[in-house]
């Protein structure tokens, strides 16, 4: 790993445990429980805009794809950290969490002013579509309970959520769909 990190000379813009770049603005310290190995692993092949905000971009590092998955493996069992569980759901959210989680992020806290699903909302924070596919639902959880414990200078508001309300949040931002390509025509699948 060290050696990969060297050669695709990550640490010019990411951190790991206090040492390297911050331009990316996403310390790799604790990544293996924020994302899903298989989400890294297409990223590493083909990085996608996460916050549309920031001007700084993931290059393509063109990596075969035996290293893509050894750096995604690596990241999923070493870079890890123990506060942060790694499921809060073991299955699908349940229907009634979800409505509720989203009634809370659309009404009640307001999330979609910094926050874009389906092309709407706002761009300050990351982009929500998908998420479930990227983010564990521990760290979407963790991170909801209170942001700048996990990084100081997170604009994310910390509502002082109590346990229900960040369980049904989470539910919902786990349980939005990707974007999906128009078809021609205009047309969404």
């Amino acid at each position: 790993f060290g050696e990969l990190v060297r050669q695709y000379r990550c640490m010019s813009c990411h951190q790991i445990n206090g040492a390297g770049g911050d331009i990316a603005n996403a310390p790799l310290t604790a990544e293996g429980s924020k994302v899903r190995e298989s989400w890294l692993a297409g990223y590493l092949k083909l990085p996608t805009t996460v916050r549309p905000i920031l001007e700084e971009r993931m290059i393509q590092l063109q990596m075969p794809d035996e290293q893509r998955a050894f750096i995604a493996s690596f990241v999923e069992n070493v870079l890890r950290d123990d506060r942060i569980p790694e499921e809060i759901f073991q299955k699908a959210p349940p229907p009634e969490e979800v409505e509720r989680g989203r009634k809370l992020f659309h009404e009640r806290y307001g999330c979609q002013a910094c926050h874009m699903i389906g092309g709407k909302g706002g761009y300050y924070g990351p982009l929500l579509d998908g998420a479930g596919q990227r983010l564990k639902t521990g760290w979407i959880y963790s991170w909801l309970k209170g942001p700048q414990r996990w990084r100081a200078d997170a604009r994310e508001p910390d509502y002082g959520l109590d346990d229900a309300d960040a369980r049904a949040l989470t539910a919902y931002v786990a349980s939005i769909p990707p974007l999906t390509a128009a078809r021609p025509g205009g047309n969404r699948p």
